[in-house]
């Protein structure tokens, strides 16, 4: 098991991963993360994409691989139009 999911009950749409290991250098990643703003005034911290690939690779499960078929497409989309 690489990854334990839950959700809360009064918000099934929501999923929280909790990782077994610490699949990064947590102090690094921290650094380095995208910070957003995910409602007025709630800001959040993502990890950069590259970080997120590596973990689904690890993951290895066919969502999983399939999500990092479409991200490299973005990627790709991405790059042709800047």
């Amino acid at each position: 098991m690489v990854v334990f999911q839950l959700h809360s009950d009064r918000h099934p749409e929501t999923r929280i991963d909790l990782f077994i290991s610490e699949p990064f250098d947590f102090d690094s990643e921290y650094e380095q993360a995208l910070v957003g703003e995910i409602l007025p005034g709630v800001q959040a911290r993502f990890v950069r994409l590259e970080t997120l690939l590596r973990m689904k690779e690890i993951a290895g499960r066919g969502k999983d691989l399939e999500d990092i078929r479409q991200l490299r497409l973005l990627q790709e989309e991405a790059g042709d139009e800047g």
